[in-house]
């Protein structure tokens, strides 16, 4: 009886097995995975762009001698207002006036010599070649007088412009190099404020817009006018570099940094999407678009960014369906089902 039970079986078994083909059984269909996707729309936007920038003085320069030698007198208290045209330092220039004292008085006996030939060339007693040497060294010394004058001029050092003038770098006996730096003065009331755009933005900057300002220390709100630029943008960084200024004695102090908001106008069909849904790669940034339940990776450029959106541009269209979840799982190709928030 046994023996009967085990034989049904085995023939059992082996029937299975030429009804399967010997194949296993099939297994389930994988399953899809579902994302959430968002749909792109156009919209008009406020171009403002958030950059840092840097306070600058209206005018500055550092001031130096123009001829060497020994302070004799200082004229300016640091850190208080100049005006233009003030006296600031003397330089001591007795060498160059005894220098002057000597040319003067061979310019005098240089003078009757020429007058007193000139009378005997008129009345034919002297040849011409002898008074045209007396008039050359005339010349000559009138010359010289006249270089002297400008190097005990260059002695006193006045302020270039109304301003702020710094701390000094000299003392009263020192004896000072046209290299040696004195001091500097700086005009602070009107301010310039410096700050880069990206390439991007070049063909909408223009002189005349206004850029609001905000520092770190309070809220204050301060409003620049853009009036010039570099005329070019800079090959290393891609940023073109603008100033503006601030008119009115402002509480911005130059070298500080602030916060500067420009507004560039209106961009119109601008396409938003969530922060999330941009994903880096080697060449760039790059967006998943559901298309008939494929993930298709599409390249972008990314421009005005708030809190959570951010503005892309490329081969992106209004009404494409753009993942925002499981990007890290996504392959190009893959099936999807798109959920949409």
């Amino acid at each position: 009886m046994k023996k009967f039970i085990y034989t049904l079986l085995t023939g059992g078994l082996f029937l299975t097995a030429c009804m399967s083909g010997g194949k296993e059984p099939e297994r389930k269909n994988s399953v899809i995975p579902e994302v959430d996707v968002v749909v792109a729309e156009g919209e008009n936007i406020d171009n403002i762009i958030r950059i840092p920038g840097e306070v600058l003085p209206f005018e500055k320069v550092d001031l130096y001698a123009e001829i060497s030698g020994r302070v004799r007198k200082i004229y300016f208290q640091e850190g208080k207002e100049v005006r233009k045209g003030e006296l600031l330092l003397r330089i001591d220039t007795d060498i160059l006036e005894a220098q002057r004292n000597q040319v003067k008085v061979d310019l005098d006996l240089a003078k009757k010599d020429e007058k007193r030939k000139r009378e005997l060339l008129e009345s034919k007693a002297l040849s011409l070649e002898l008074y045209e040497q007396a008039q050359s060294k005339l010349a000559a010394l009138e010359a010289q007088l006249e270089l002297l004058d400008v190097q005990i001029a260059k002695g006193s050092v006045y302020a270039p412009f109304s301003g702020v003038i710094g701390l000094r770098q000299v003392s009263e006996g020192a004896y000072l190099t046209t290299t040696t730096k004195i001091s500097s003065i700086a005009q602070n009331k009107n301010v310039k404020i410096e700050f880069s755009v990206p390439e991007q933005y070049v063909a909408l900057v223009e002189s005349g817009q206004k850029i609001a300002l905000t520092t770190a220390k309070d809220s204050t709100v301060y409003e620049a006018e853009v009036y010039a630029a570099e005329p070019m943008v800079d090959p290393v960084t891609r940023m073109l570099v603008i100033r503006a200024v601030l008119e009115g004695d402002q509480s911005l102090y130059p070298g500080s940094f602030v916060s500067v908001s420009y507004d560039l106008g209106k961009i119109n069909n601008a396409i938003m999407v969530p922060a999330v849904a941009i994903v880096p790669v080697l060449k760039g940034q790059n967006v998943w678009v559901i298309k008939d339940g494929k993930a298709l990776s599409v390249p972008v450029e990314t421009g005005i960014r708030t809190k959570d959106r951010v503005q892309i541009s490329g081969a992106v269209k209004v009404g494409d369906t753009i993942a925002v979840t499981g990007l890290l799982g996504m392959r190009e190709g893959m099936d999807v089902k798109a959920k949409q928030k």
